[in-house]
């Protein structure tokens, strides 16, 4: 039998696929993890663990130690956002010359592409941290994986976080970590959501060190 297809819908608009890319990697977060492109489908990510002793010295060589290899699998996620702007909704808040001349000003197009591109970024800011993938239009987030594995670390009896006790909370999840991760070379960076980070410094302003977070020239 003939493979039919039937189409049920007309699409008449401009489609954005090529903006998706950038929207796609401008959330803060990722600038801080490794990121893997051009995956068709799956990818194995490798893990060496070599836990390293020593030996007295002899004039022999025998091997020691052991060297640990574990694997994650990558699996290419699809997703696709679907949104329907009417440029009509928007020119009487816009530019009257581009109505009165017939035509569209780039600018408002480009404003309400932005308009989405930042919702995108904002949305996978969250998902890249705290999705679920039995969830629709979501992937496995850095929570979620954290909390499936038993062999992250994690800080005994966890509490609330506010500006009282952040300073003291941060120091427990620095005293969790083993000393090869406190003292690695790759300089290890505390990563912590936007309600902890207002914390901290409303923590540090209190107790008067706050000079150093305001932002701009210094004099």
């Amino acid at each position: 039998m003939a493979t039919t297809t039937s189409l049920t819908t007309t699409y008449a608009g401009r489609e954005a696929a090529g903006y998706i890319r950038a929207a796609f990697l401008s959330n803060e977060s990722l600038a801080a993890v490794t990121f893997k492109e051009n995956i068709e489908y799956k990818q194995v990510v490798r893990k060496l663990v070599d836990n390293v002793t020593f030996a007295n010295a002899t004039c022999d060589f025998t091997p020691t130690g052991t060297v640990t290899l574990t694997e994650r699998i990558l699996t290419l996620e699809k997703f696709q956002i679907h949104r329907s702007l009417c440029k009509k909704d928007f020119l009487a808040d816009w530019e009257a010359k581009s109505e009165q001349d017939g035509f569209l000003h780039a600018s408002l197009t480009d404003a309400l592409i932005a308009n989405v591109m930042a919702g995108m970024a904002a949305n996978n800011e969250v998902v890249m941290w705290q999705g679920v993938n039995a969830t629709a239009g979501e992937y496995a987030g850095f929570e979620t994986l954290f909390l499936a594995d038993a062999a992250v670390l994690d800080v005994s009896s966890p509490v609330a976080i506010d500006s009282t006790n952040v300073i003291e909370e941060m120091a427990r999840l620095v005293l969790t970590l083993p000393t090869r991760v406190r003292r690695a070379t790759e300089k290890p960076v505390i990563a912590v959501s936007s309600n902890v980070a207002e914390a901290f410094r409303t923590a540090i302003l209190g107790l008067g060190g706050g000079s150093y977070l305001y932002q701009g020239d210094t004099f």
